[in-house]
């Protein structure tokens, strides 16, 4: 299978947005574990993607 640039760009930035609006979250609300943990989730999900 080729690699499609414009697909992975798109998936790329809704992710960046998602994990961005999760860190300020995570800003506003510093003492939140559910927050810290759905942070180190979804950092372990981003790392075991190729």
């Amino acid at each position: 299978m080729a690699f499609d640039q414009t697909k992975f760009q798109v998936r790329f930035l809704e992710e960046a947005r998602e994990h961005n609006s999760g860190l300020l979250e995570s800003e506003r609300n510093s003492g939140d574990a559910e927050t810290m943990i759905a942070l180190i989730r979804a950092a372990h999900s981003h790392k075991d993607q190729p």
